[in-house]
């Protein structure tokens, strides 16, 4: 049985795609310090918010006995979103969080360690940083392997682009690990969303105004930064509202799929003749979560934008399902 370790788990993201594809597994502890997550997390584990390990930094890992570790840390300082300060050990950015999760490594030495950021965190900025973390790790005696991944080139709807890096201990490297991806038909958007209602949120006029151009007989004519001014979107499409005043990512439309989902209300859809924002659960699903795990997030009683953050910000399952089933076939984690 995997004795797992998730740091900055979030809801447990990496744990649930481990349970979908039966696994064995033991979540020997858990740490975040958003009381959001820790309470969604404890309701999809069953485990007790107390169990929390808390924040990664007071952490003593010295007495766990710890097989896999996985890590989302945090991604702001190497997006292009976020001030691009990066993630330099003693920088004391939130990216650089990622040395505790190094520091706790050297604490447990597991057999292997799965870190999921932005592609950015290997852009050409910050590739440096990174290089940084594979010799540290080659020096604690692991081989690290690393793609990016997109979910829309593994069947989903979400244009989702993530960089995962596998380390594995030496004394246990068989040179059998792949990033084995299996390219499936993207599925469309319209297959997410739940029909419409009036509960739904329609963009207010405001937005409307600033976003919409006009329709024609093609569709609505969508603001936008390119040469011609304006994008055309129809039922099913996605739109960028966050933004609705920004002269370069307002308006951009994808053709029956998504943008990578924000930790905000951010992305919508024109459905039933209205320009409307996606739901907390179209979220959800798009992330590829168990639909029945909603009542979950339910439970939690979470405020309107309390939940769009702790979806939009769920490891995609489509990426993790990818990834532990090459390790799973390269370490026989299974049978």
């Amino acid at each position: 049985m995997l004795k797992v370790l998730e740091l900055f788990s979030g809801v447990g993201s990496f744990s649930l795609a481990l349970k979908a594809l039966e696994i064995e597994h033991e979540v020997v502890g858990y740490s975040d310090i958003r009381p959001t997550a820790v309470r969604l997390f404890s309701k999809l584990h069953n485990i007790p918010e107390s169990d929390n390990l808390g924040d990664i930094k007071n952490i003593d890992a010295t007495s766990l006995d710890v097989d896999l570790i996985t890590f989302g840390s945090p991604c702001q300082s190497f997006s292009r979103t976020g001030k691009g300060a990066g993630g330099v050990k003693g920088s004391n950015t939130p990216s650089s969080l990622m040395w505790e999760a190094v520091r706790i490594m050297k604490e447990t030495n597991p057999k292997w360690i799965v870190w999921e950021n932005v592609p950015d965190a290997i852009s050409k900025k910050h590739l440096p940083n990174f290089q940084e973390y594979m010799v540290e790790l080659d020096d604690m005696s692991y081989n690290t392997y690393y793609e990016v991944l997109n979910s829309h080139e593994l069947g989903s709807a979400q244009k989702r682009r993530r960089l995962f890096a596998v380390s594995v201990r030496k004394d246990i490297d068989n040179g059998l690990f792949s990033f084995d991806k299996i390219k499936l038909p993207p599925k469309k958007l319209s297959s997410y969303l739940e029909p419409y209602n009036e509960s739904m949120e329609v963009v207010t006029d405001s937005v409307y105004k600033e976003l919409v151009l006009g329709e024609t007989p093609e569709g609505y004519k969508i603001k936008n930064g390119t040469k011609l001014g304006y994008l055309i979107a129809n039922e099913g499409d996605a739109i960028d509202l966050g933004f609705p005043t920004s002269k370069t990512r307002r308006g951009r439309v994808q053709k029956e799929m998504c943008q990578t989902l924000l930790r905000s209300k951010s992305i919508g859809t024109i459905q039933n003749e209205k320009l409307r924002y996606l739901t907390p659960l179209e979220y959800w699903r798009l992330q590829e979560m168990p639909e029945q795990l909603y009542d979950s997030v339910l439970e939690c009683n979470f405020s309107l934008n309390e939940t769009y953050d702790v979806v939009g910000g769920v490891i995609n399952q489509l990426h993790l399902k990818t990834l532990f089933t090459s390790m799973s076939d390269a370490f026989e984690w299974r049978g």
